[in-house]
């Protein structure tokens, strides 16, 4: 009975700690839009992180409450300082560096949770020894801290400020492959990649943000709706069309031909570098273009014939097959089918509606169900391959997105040595994954995942067939991430090691400093085992096997 009071007075002044914590936190945050919600944020991430890398309930909690009151200091900034990142001044610099430390001062108070001033005080150390304030390395770092150092970029760079509006996933994403061994704990860098992979499957078919249903321009291009996907099934987008201008002014809806993380035109230098934005071309209901990013791109018009039609509605219809879309426009005056062939077949499409003196409102999409063909789409340009070298023990492959194609199935043996030629066509790499199946192909009947790597430094951790422990380790020959993109692009001669005992399976590999070892322990009796190669964006070639 007394345990069970001791518990239970245990839980009351958890709770209570939990209701001032949370309140500190709401009141500290209210004097500032851009601080609202910031560190409730934070300590949920940081909580899944831990939860992702199997901390036990002590050390979640541990991480929990050192993320949510890691930012208590910033009371000493003015509301001019919170969320500006540039032009900044040496003494504002060094106000904001010092942040972590005003708030493991304010936390070390309270004395009866000593591990929260520790915590803080180090959350901007780096985990190679290059942070502050004390230049710890590694492990030397507090566990939470690490977390919570990876936590909190992840919701400062998701959020907007006073510089620059959220950045998208995919770009976040590519900062934490990077910087993993670097600036941050790898193996916790990697469980926030997995959470990011993990939300992005979730909202693949979800656009960002609803299609408007009504745009005014008086400007051309001074409204431009969210972008469309052109997608492998036809899209079918109308709106009515009404002229703001006189009569002597031109007056005319347009689409923009596009791609870019956020499915919106950006017009900014700072925009499009940051949302890796691509103008393909401009389109007109007149029958006119502008080409700007395509291979090619061809105009077929034809009087429109259509009488009883309202003459106010305007029609569009796409749809892509490969690298190469067709957008259909119907205007009251004229149908145009217009053809544009993509940089290559990886790139993304996106359309949005924009004008000049004109509304368009009454704007409505519907997506068809029916698959695009080779027979829909004519060709107007050579189909690009990286592929067409001699091939060595199986067949070379060109993997144009995520783990679209697969090389043959290889059977893992005792011993044995793959090398291949890689090239990316972005900056993407290769796969490498461990599986079963009946067919001895990736997806198969009786499927088993057991391992999936990439040669980038990224693994997909454990599952219900196979325990995995992973190492990846930036060498003293690892120059740094733009380089390696750099070579990557140019391509480069691989080489994976593979030794197989009973159910263990061990394979390494190191490619431009990056240096990966993976033990699988597959939890259940197969005498075969699989090995192939896959990828994004990049293609494989002179695959040899011994």
């Amino acid at each position: 009975m007394e345990t069970e009071v001791l518990n239970e007075e245990k839980k009351r002044m958890k709770n209570i700690f939990v209701q001032t914590a949370t309140s500190l936190v709401e009141a500290l945050e209210l004097r500032n839009g851009l601080l609202k919600g910031y560190s409730q944020k934070t300590a949920d991430i940081a909580l899944k992180i831990a939860k992702e890398c199997g901390k036990s309930e002590e050390e979640c909690d541990n991480v929990y409450y050192t993320a949510l009151l890691h930012n208590t200091g910033v009371e000493m900034l003015s509301d001019e300082l919170i969320g500006k990142e540039e032009n900044l001044t040496a003494d504002e610099e060094s106000m904001i560096k010092n942040l972590p430390q005003v708030s493991a001062g304010i936390l070390s108070k309270i004395t009866a949770i000593p591990y929260l001033s520790k915590n803080v005080r180090y959350i901007t150390e780096r985990f190679d020894g290059k942070g502050w304030p004390e230049r710890l390395k590694g492990e030397a770092i507090p566990t939470a801290a690490r977390i919570v150092a990876v936590a909190k970029e992840y919701v400062s760079l998701s959020r907007k400020n006073k510089n620059r509006n959220p950045i998208p996933d995919a770009i976040i994403r590519e900062e934490f492959v990077k910087e993993a061994g670097l600036r941050f704990d790898p193996v916790f860098a990697n469980a926030m990649v997995h959470l990011i992979d993990a939300e992005s499957n979730k909202n693949t078919q979800a656009s960002t943000e609803p299609l408007e249903t009504e745009i005014s321009c008086k400007n051309y291009r001074e409204k431009v709706s969210v972008g469309i996907p052109i997608q492998s099934r036809f899209t079918e987008v109308s709106f009515r069309f009404t002229k703001t201008a006189q009569e002597k002014d031109f007056s005319l809806p347009a689409i923009i031909l596009f791609d870019s993380f956020d499915k919106k035109v950006h017009d900014t230098q700072k925009s499009i570098d940051a949302y890796h934005y691509v103008e393909y071309g401009e389109i007109f209901f007149d029958g006119h273009t502008i080409s700007t990013g395509v291979r090619n791109m061809e105009v077929r018009e034809s009087e429109k014939t259509d009488s009883d039609s309202d003459d106010s509605i305007y029609k569009i219809t796409a749809a892509r097959y490969e690298d190469h879309v067709l957008i259909k426009t119907c205007s009251p005056s004229k149908t145009c089918e217009v053809i544009a062939a993509l940089p290559d077949i990886s790139k993304g499409a996106y359309i949005s509606l924009t004008g000049e003196n004109c509304i368009l409102d009454q704007i409505k999409m519907t997506v068809g169900e029916n698959q695009v063909d080779k027979n829909s789409i004519p060709r107007i340009a050579e189909k690009i391959s990286y592929i067409n070298h001699l091939e060595s023990d199986i067949p070379n492959v060109q993997i144009n997105n995520p783990r679209e194609e697969y090389t043959k199935g290889i059977a893992v043996r005792d011993k044995m040595k793959i090398t291949f030629h890689t090239m990316s066509l972005v900056w993407h790499c290769p796969y490498i994954l461990l599986y079963y199946s009946q067919d001895q192909k990736p997806g198969g009947k009786d499927y088993r995942e057991y391992a999936f790597i990439k040669l980038n430094g990224e693994d997909n951790g454990s599952n219900g067939f196979a325990e995995n422990s992973f190492h990846m380790t930036k060498r003293s020959s690892f120059e740094s991430w733009n380089k390696w993109k750099e070579k990557n692009k140019a391509g480069f001669d691989c080489r994976i090691d593979i030794t197989r005992k009973g159910n263990r399976i061990t394979l390494s590999t190191e490619n431009l400093g990056i240096s990966i070892e993976n033990q699988t322990k597959i939890l259940e009796a197969k005498d075969e085992v699989f090995l192939a190669l896959t990828g994004d964006q990049c293609a494989i070639t002179d695959i040899r096997i011994s």
